[in-house]
């Protein structure tokens, strides 16, 4: 049990709401909560090293989001950090070799709320552009949306379609699970998945099958130096 505990938590522009109540549930359990600076929605916020002393010194654990940068540096100022939390999936901006060498937990929030939601996003993307909804909505606003059924439709369906995923872990499953209905076909890569460890509605493929076969494609893979640049030109 740690004595007078203290919790850094970064600011980020989109999940500030969040990240509020967060904070005042741990000062409600006479928890001391540092917050970092304001950030802003675009771009990765880096912190001074003049304000190193301030912000991390004191904290038992620290909450980073992917808005803002936890490298090499700010860990070695963390005195007394145990713990680096990431409150949603991707831990990209952290320095996990760092942090364990320095016998410090890191963990994210690889919940089923996290998990579902993108799933449910990614599938309403795959229908945005298969419908070419925006174009609808545009032309509807513009007045310039008459007589569709006299025109070529620019609106296809997905049914009969390939959907390709690069990387089949949590989200990509649920995502896959959810597709099935559509009646697509689901190719999928992963260095680590065979056909036997498939859902059988899922075809086990080479990257550059499901590149080259999809109609669709989503990326599904952390970002480390194994998976960086991985979708370039060439790919």
């Amino acid at each position: 049990m740690i004595k007078n505990p203290v919790v850094f938590i970064a600011s980020d522009a989109v999940m500030n709401d969040n990240l509020d109540e967060i904070e005042q549930e741990l000062v409600k359990r006479d928890i001391k909560v540092i917050r970092g600076p304001e950030t802003r929605v675009e771009g990765k916020y880096v912190y001074e090293p003049k304000d190193y002393e301030r912000l991390f010194s004191e904290a038992d654990v620290l909450m980073f989001t992917t808005k803002s940068i936890c490298d090499e540096k700010i860990i070695k100022a963390c005195k007394k950090a145990k713990g680096i939390i990431v409150p949603t999936i991707g831990m990209e901006t952290i320095d996990l070799e760092v942090a364990t060498a320095h016998n410090i937990i890191t963990g994210n929030g690889a919940i089923p709320e996290n998990v579902l939601s993108v799933a449910e996003f990614t599938i309403g993307l795959i229908i945005m552009l298969s419908a070419q909804i925006t174009k609808s909505i545009d032309g509807m606003k513009d007045g310039k949306y008459e007589k569709p059924l006299k025109k070529v439709s620019f609106s296809h369906m997905l049914c009969g379609r390939k959907v390709g995923f690069v990387g089949f872990g949590k989200i990509a499953q649920a995502v896959a699970e959810r597709l099935q209905c559509f009646g697509v076909e689901l190719l999928a890569y992963s260095p680590s998945l065979t056909q036997e460890k498939a859902p059988s509605y899922v075809k086990a493929c080479s990257l550059e099958e499901v590149l080259s076969e999809s109609d669709f494609v989503g990326i599904y893979v952390v970002i480390n130096k194994n998976t960086f640049n991985m979708i370039n030109k060439e790919t």
